[in-house]
């Protein structure tokens, strides 16, 4: 999302942008969804959340497998400031719809 908002605030120091996995607007419920996520790391830090998002960010069979990969992934959110951590995650929930459908668009 900052590159969106880098594109959008200095459109002449870019000349291409690849935007890969984007939070994107979704439907109300799935919104509703991100937003009470995003809500849960005040009340618990970095690890509020982490089984859920790790579910949703791999595959069981990645999971399964590669459990050095998982437990290095879950230490560096853990070892997030939970005020950084917060923060970042309210930017996500609550971003979505200005840099998803920006006015003016991104050429």
């Amino acid at each position: 999302m900052i590159n969106r908002r880098f594109v959008l605030d200095y459109p002449d120091h870019v000349m291409a942008l690849a935007i890969f996995n984007s939070p994107h607007e979704g439907t109300a419920e799935a919104q509703r969804l991100v937003e009470a996520r995003a809500a849960q790391p005040g009340e618990g830090g970095p690890a509020a959340n982490l089984d859920e998002t790790i579910d949703r960010w791999f595959t069981e069979h990645f999971r399964r497998h590669k459990t050095e990969t998982i437990d290095r992934i879950c230490n560096w959110v853990l070892a997030t400031d939970p005020l950084v951590y917060t923060q970042c995650r309210q930017v996500l929930a609550n971003g979505v719809i200005e840099l998803s459908r920006p006015n003016p668009g991104i050429n």
